[in-house]
């Protein structure tokens, strides 16, 4: 298995930028010849990195033995956002980033084969790229995700005053600026609902702990997308906000996503 720090000149951040990419074992053959992997692309939480996933999860032995490529990038602490006072996350993420992870890699370039997953702030990352580029992904998961990702302001740094204090500020502009913009999820999902037909709606998964802060949020948004007439599946179990949770739960989303467990192709 490999683990492989990328770094390249991004020239939507105009500046260098980190990947983290593991590529699993494979007989490389004859009858392997030209095959692809199946891709998971990796979005991590408010305060996290591109190194997250590989410090506190076991995702190299999932990956491993479901032969499946994961690309972990970093997104600073932007919500996945093109950023009002910042730099442009969104367009990084969703364009440029897949673009040449394709070209340098061995990768799958089909719907069914392309997969993502974020927790918290990751989650509103998931959110934004599958309701928005809805025909590039097989299926999405969002652990802590919640639905009005402005619920966490109150969690960061308490008893400083705003700006500091608002996490919004950098992406949005303020936290009363998240509604009608591209980081308001019940306008994005309305939206992919009206652009898109319903066969290229990706299946959806939902997460969060009992204890988290985030579960009303979540379990309420999941059951909007229900009435949409979304094909999502929503489990709470016992946890927090905190990485135990978060490792307890992708292996089964893992399995959830019906990963073909080899190469396949292109």
């Amino acid at each position: 298995m490999a683990l492989i720090h990328y770094n390249f000149d991004s020239r939507v951040l105009v500046q260098k930028t980190d990947v983290l990419v593991i590529l699993p074992d494979v007989d490389w053959s004859e009858e392997t010849e030209g095959k692809k992997y199946q891709t998971l692309y990796l979005l991590h939480g408010g305060g996290e990195d591109y190194t997250s996933y590989v410090r506190y999860t076991n995702i190299e032995t999932w990956a491993n033995e479901r032969k499946l490529a994961v690309i972990m990038p970093c997104g600073t602490n932007s919500s996945y956002m093109d950023m009002a006072y910042g730099q442009r996350y969104y367009t990084y993420i969703s364009e440029e980033l897949p673009n040449v992870m394709q070209h340098v890699f061995p990768l799958s370039r089909k719907k069914e084969d392309h997969f993502v997953m974020g927790f918290s702030m990751g989650g509103m990352g998931t959110m934004h790229w599958s309701f928005d580029h809805p025909e590039f992904f097989a299926a999405a998961a969002f652990m802590s995700g919640g639905g009005d990702f402005t619920e966490a302001t109150e969690y960061i740094n308490p008893g400083i005053p705003a700006p500091q204090n608002d996490i919004f500020y950098p992406p949005f502009g303020g936290i009363d600026k998240v509604k009608g913009s591209e980081g308001d999820v019940r306008m994005l999902i309305q939206r992919m609902v009206q652009k898109w037909p319903k066969e290229m709606w990706p299946r959806f998964f939902s997460t969060a702990g009992k204890e988290d802060f985030m579960l009303t949020s979540s379990y309420e948004f999941a059951n909007y997308m229900k009435s949409l007439g979304i094909d999502i599946t929503f489990h709470a179990g016992a946890g927090g906000h905190v990485w135990s949770y978060w490792n307890e739960w992708m292996p089964k989303i893992l399995e959830w996503f019906r990963l073909k467990g080899n190469l396949v192709d292109d």
